[in-house]
């Protein structure tokens, strides 16, 4: 199968552009009841996570099985120096269900917000599309209303390691407390007396960083694109695409 990484910052429309990117016929959409039967489906489900925040958001499911997840987001639950062990064995052992193996050479994508340089070096074969932010502070502000409220309870069966680390502690520490636990809820976990501006400015430097990150890299599997000049055509010849579900117009309104 192939493999593709679109990359944007939290908040600044990833899954959207998911969802576009999935209206070409090379690319797998994530066809559920509870994603949306196709991409152009926002019907409402809060059976996905973060759905009530964000309507674009989708889980990577095929059926029951959930395509496993890369980066950042699963990285921080294991050990340093366990995580190449993480990509060698469990991630490996998860892709190789038949469900996931019969898509033949469909692109599986993520949505991510880790650096290309560090997705290309783990998955040199991959394709990659970036999503360049032109207004930082927009981004920011809509992370506030939408990713800083996303529940830090997920499961990610099968991808955490048994032996938990400090970071997987700390959380189960706090959704003792507050079991409906936010990102936001999150960060005044770890970093207790900071104040909201302090939030807003660690954020702000954050997608300010990743988006340059964007910006310089430079490859010939690497696309970048925004929501200014994005251009389907340009993204369907960077992945040999055959046709285009037209309708894909629908979700850059929304």
């Amino acid at each position: 199968m192939n493999l593709l990484f679109i990359l944007a910052n939290q908040g600044g429309g990833g899954h959207r552009l998911g969802r576009i990117v999935s209206c070409l016929d090379n690319v797998y959409w994530y066809s559920h009841n509870y994603n949306g039967i196709t991409p152009l489906d926002l019907s409402f489900d809060t059976r996905v996570t973060g759905r009530t925040i964000s309507r674009y958001n989708y889980d990577r499911r095929i059926d029951k099985v959930f395509v496993p997840l890369v980066g950042e987001r699963i990285e921080r639950y294991w050990e340093e120096d366990q995580i190449n062990d993480y990509y060698a064995t469990t991630w490996v052992k998860l892709m190789q269900n038949k469900k996931i193996l019969l898509l033949g050479d469909y692109y599986v994508h993520w949505v991510l917000h880790d650096e290309p340089s560090y997705i290309r070096k783990r998955f040199p074969k991959a394709k990659i599309i970036s999503l360049i932010d032109s207004n930082i502070g927009e981004v920011a502000d809509r992370f506030l209303k939408t990713t800083s409220l996303f529940p830090i309870d997920v499961s990610l069966k099968g991808m955490k390691p048994r032996k938990k680390n400090l970071f997987s502690k700390q959380v189960d520490s706090l959704l003792k407390a507050n079991p409906k636990a936010t990102e936001l809820d999150l960060w005044n976990h770890l970093n207790p007396g900071s104040s909201y501006e302090e939030y807003y400015e660690h954020i702000y430097s954050k997608l300010y960083a990743s988006n340059e990150s964007r910006i310089k890299f430079e490859h010939r599997n690497h696309l970048k694109v925004s929501w200014e000049t994005l251009d389907i055509v340009k993204i369907a010849n960077f992945l040999k695409s055959s046709s285009l579900n037209y309708n894909y117009t629908d979700l850059l309104h929304k």
